[in-house]
């Protein structure tokens, strides 16, 4: 009985070793990213010769949040909030510049999300050229792009949900080995 357990401690400390040295070893090859923050209002080089910038972020009114799954034909799978974020877009090179906005979430302390691909398709139907979420920029061209975010109260406690519209947001386009991340206001 005590050889089984001297064999069950020493292979147990030598599973936590194992573990243990893994750990430090991808710590030290990928080590944590570093936080560039940008205001928002400030250009930011996006893409190779395409800069942006935030230039104001819009909170969707339930009512305005009801319309639009009304005329994307979805129900909710739970309380939801959508901000229409508003860039601009500058191509500072001298040749057309191929630009993709996929790549921008917005995040917060305990959720993330994407551009919504369901809101943006309808929201391009009203709102038209402005809603272009890639696309070919030609040399010196400005233009506004709107996108959709979509959190779900799902992935936040209710405490954190209630807190939703005034907790700290930001658009992040990179994650490493900088993370770069443009403050909503």
């Amino acid at each position: 009985m005590k050889k089984k357990w001297i064999w069950t401690t020493g292979f147990l400390l030598l599973m936590v070793g194992i573990i243990t040295v893994g750990y430090v070893r991808i710590n030290r090859q990928f080590p944590r990213s570093v936080e560039k923050k940008i205001e928002m209002g400030k250009f930011v080089e996006f893409q190779e010769g395409i800069y942006l910038k935030i230039d104001r972020v819009d909170l969707l009114t339930n009512q305005e949040r009801d319309a639009l799954y009304k005329k994307a034909e979805e129900t909710p799978l739970c309380e939801s909030k959508i901000w229409n974020v508003h860039f601009i877009l500058e191509n500072r090179t001298n040749e057309n510049k191929k630009y993709e906005m996929t790549s921008l979430n917005l995040e917060t302390k305990g959720g993330s999300s994407g551009i919504s691909a369901l809101f943006f398709s309808v929201l391009k139907e009203e709102v038209g050229g402005s809603l272009q979420g890639h696309g070919i920029m030609k040399s010196g061209e400005r233009k506004e792009v709107i996108c959709p975010y979509e959190l779900l109260s799902n992935y936040f406690t209710k405490k954190q949900w209630n807190d939703i519209e005034s907790r700290e947001k930001w658009i992040t386009f990179a994650s490493y080995p900088e993370k770069v991340m443009m403050q909503l206001e």
